[in-house]
This record gives C-alpha cells, structure tokens and sequence, in this order.
C-alpha cells in the first residue's frame, strides 16, 4: 500500500534507484544488509525495507522498467539496490560462480514468488556436459522419458533431484543384500524417478548421497517400470554424471 501510495503521488517509479530514493525518503538509515531490522519507529514511518527490495528484485518486479533481457541481469540490479542501501552483495548468498547461471536466478524467484520455473534445455546447452553426452544419449525432457514409445532408449535428462533414498535387494547368485539408491528428479511440476543400481551406487555413493537439491544431468536407460506403473530411468555401468549447482 505504501508503494502504490508513493507512486500515485510522485509518478510511475523510473528505475531502482527512483524507487529507493523516493521510498525510503524519510528513512536516512543504511542498512548492513537484506535482512537488517528497522526498530519499531522506522517501520511503521516506513513499512518498506532493505528485505523487501529484495524480494521485489528477485520476483522480477523491475524487469520492464529496467528492461531486463534475462533473469540473470537481475544480479546487476541486487547490486545496484545493495550500494543505495549502504552494503554490497554477499558471496554466501549470492556466489560469484552462480549470478551468471540462468537456473540459479529461476530459483530464487520461485523461492521469494513461488511463480516461474527453470529451463533445465538451457542449462543443459550451456553445459560442458552437452559435449561429453553427444552421441551416447539424446537429450529427453521428463515428459518425454514418459511416453511409451521411449522405452528402452538411452536418455541425457537434466533435473533437480528433489529427494534421494537407499534401498536394499537380496542378489538371486548370492543371496546377500545389496544396496542400490533412488533419486526423485523434477522439472518443474514434473517429476521422474531414476533408479542407481549397486555398481553404478557403490561406485558413487558419496557424491549421490550429496545430490539433494541440486541440479544434475545424468545419461540413463528409460525402463517400463511394473512397480511405478509407468517409464523411470535406470543407470547402466557407463552412466555419466555432472553436478550443475
């Protein structure tokens, strides 16, 4: 309500820096940084603060009139926010080997607005692993590992692996347990499950036990599944693997 108040006075806002200004007008403060508190008489002399700004830049409020092209010229603009407040960004919150990825800005967005979503096809064409993967496993998007007439082929997917679990199965040769792992992939609304079989898992357990939440592009056969009811992904013993975030 503030914000429209100030823009129904003085004018549609001209760019980040009107904003600040004109906002934080009766606010002479510099903040330390997004998250530093206002006392109880700056808050209600001006409900709007460093965090908010924040959210705003992150949500794409600015986009159009700082006609931002990507979501990744969002940095500049954090950055530009960050100086007039008084502090400068983060290497914590925002690393430097991220505010040039596509996908680490999408999901900061979903996380402040819970609107947008990630382009797993650009992170994949922009990635070193598009070379090593070409001509071993054609790029699939998860709905199309889905659909029937997909079964059996050898497919590049890149995810988000939400959720990673451990199994055990008794070996028919041995009867010994052996321990294989699950992961939950998604994109975006859609997800997928990929099994790592024994070999593939005790050769990599560590590195998957850490994928959680991160962003991956793997190589892996697509197998009707009987149990699921539908197409998952399988590891075989040369898939490939490369963590992106």
């Amino acid at each position: 309500e503030y914000i429209v108040t100030e823009r129904d006075r003085g004018g549609a806002y001209t760019g980040i820096e009107n904003f600040i200004h004109r906002i934080f007008r009766y606010k002479l403060k510099k903040y330390s940084y997004w998250d530093d508190p206002d006392n109880a008489e700056e808050a209600v002399k001006v409900p709007v603060n460093a965090r908010h700004v924040k959210h705003m830049i992150l949500a794409g409020c600015f986009d159009r009139i700082e006609k931002v092209g990507a979501v990744t010229e969002r940095c500049a603009l954090l950055e530009r926010a960050a100086r007039e407040l008084g502090f400068s960004l983060s290497e914590k919150d925002f690393p430097q080997d991220m505010r040039g990825r596509h996908f680490f800005w999408s999901q900061q967005q979903i996380a402040v607005s819970g609107i947008g979503s990630i382009d797993y096809r650009r992170i994949f064409n922009n990635s070193e692993a598009r070379r090593q993967v070409k001509g071993k496993a054609s790029y699939l998007t998860l709905d199309e590992v889905a659909r029937d007439e997909n079964d059996g082929r050898r497919a590049t997917v890149c995810a988000t692996v939400v959720d990673v679990t451990e199994h055990t199965y008794k070996d028919r040769e041995t009867g010994s347990r052996k321990r294989f792992a699950k992961l939950t992939l998604s994109q975006n609304n859609r997800l997928a499950e990929c099994v790592c079989w024994n070999d593939y898992y005790m050769e990599h357990h560590t590195v998957i036990q850490s994928l959680k939440d991160r962003v991956v592009i793997l190589t892996a056969v697509i197998r009707y599944s009987d149990y699921n009811g539908c197409n998952t992904l399988q590891t075989y013993r040369n898939s490939l693997l490369f963590i992106q975030s």
